[in-house]
């Protein structure tokens, strides 16, 4: 429950190229339930190439209550997005700054319900984001959003928190501050997983949520060639965590096909077994997940498995080819 007087909140969004799906995400925004005189929205408009700021301008004729920032020299040798969070969260003295994307659609409680988690030690807390289910390919591609998410649920539980998601993210003004926010980020394209990085670092306390209320939804990767280029610039961030992480990671990307093989050398059931309780595992978490954040579960919850084997060792071995990667026009480097 949240206490008077409520604190100011700041909502950062870095945008390019976004003409086509910022409206639906300042709408959403904008139908924040809390005091507008308390809520600020911050749009940073990073060298777009389209009607992008245009969308937004004419946005904030009716909702004063939206800022918009163009964005045009690099600052401490960031690049892209954390270039315009860091110049953003500049212009804000709020006392939580929340953190989403442009092609990020949020519900009316996503502030509040991000808000009862931070305190009593808690200073970044970060919640779900969906996948808009049409297709075969983006039904898979939102499970594997949810898997993911209930697997660091799990761990942080476990007192292994893994990493956060800028998608969805709210941060307290004296945990960023404390780290020397996104200036102390330098050539990223993981903002997000450098900045939980350094504020776990520094002692304060993280948690995920699994709560429909601050469940956000965006739209899935068109076509394979962009998950491929998606996937690859989150490996690059995946492969700065701790060694005995990258261990899980790679296990858990290729474990299937090693108890597969050992299943045809040895000729011994017990391999397939642990390949069917690895698949029992997945499953089952990730219908836990569904649950927890009200979505109805498909088709996903049973294939994902199969789903996950083989293209997270596409996208492993995609990266290791070719690690740079190319992002709405811009290339930036894998590994760093």
């Amino acid at each position: 429950m949240l206490h008077e007087p409520l604190p100011t909140v700041a909502i950062l969004v870095a945008a390019r190229n976004e003409e086509k799906k910022i409206l639906d995400c300042l709408q959403a925004l904008a139908g924040i339930d809390y005091p507008k005189d308390k809520l600020c929205i911050y749009i940073g408009d990073d060298h777009s190439e389209d009607g992008t700021s245009s969308v937004v301008s004419r946005f904030m004729e009716s909702h004063p209550q939206v800022q918009l920032f163009t964005i045009t020299e690099s600052r401490h040798q960031l690049l892209g997005k954390a270039n315009v969070l860091a110049q953003l969260a500049r212009q804000t003295h709020s006392d939580i700054i929340f953190f989403t994307d442009a092609d990020v659609r949020v519900g009316p409680l996503w502030v509040k319900g991000m808000m009862n988690r931070l305190g009593n030690g808690t200073d970044l807390v970060s919640g779900a984001t969906a996948i808009v289910k049409q297709d075969w390919l983006s039904a898979m591609q939102n499970a594997d959003w949810l898997y993911n998410l209930g697997l660091r649920y799990l761990l942080e539980k476990a007192g292994r928190p893994l990493a956060a998601s800028g998608t969805n993210m709210a941060v307290s003004r004296p945990a960023y501050e404390a780290v020397g926010g996104f200036e102390k980020i330098t050539r990223s394209i993981a903002e997000d997983f450098d900045l939980f990085r350094a504020i776990v670092r520094n002692g304060s306390g993280v948690k995920t949520v699994l709560d429909k209320n601050v469940l956000a939804f965006t739209d899935a990767a068109q076509g394979f060639g962009e998950l491929i280029r998606q996937q690859r610039r989150w490996l690059t961030s995946t492969m700065r965590m701790p060694f005995h992480f990258l261990i899980g990671v790679f296990i858990q990307n290729l474990f299937p096909w090693l108890m597969l093989a050992l299943t045809f050398i040895f000729r011994n059931p017990l391999f397939m077994g642990i390949f069917a309780l690895k698949w029992i595992f997945e499953s089952a978490l990730l219908l836990y997940t569904y649950r927890k954040l009200g979505q109805r579960p498909g088709f996903e919850i049973l294939f994902y498995p199969l789903y996950a084997g083989i293209c997270n060792a596409i996208f492993l071995f995609s990266w290791i080819l070719h690690p740079a990667t190319e992002w709405k026009g811009r290339q930036f480097p894998g590994r760093q």
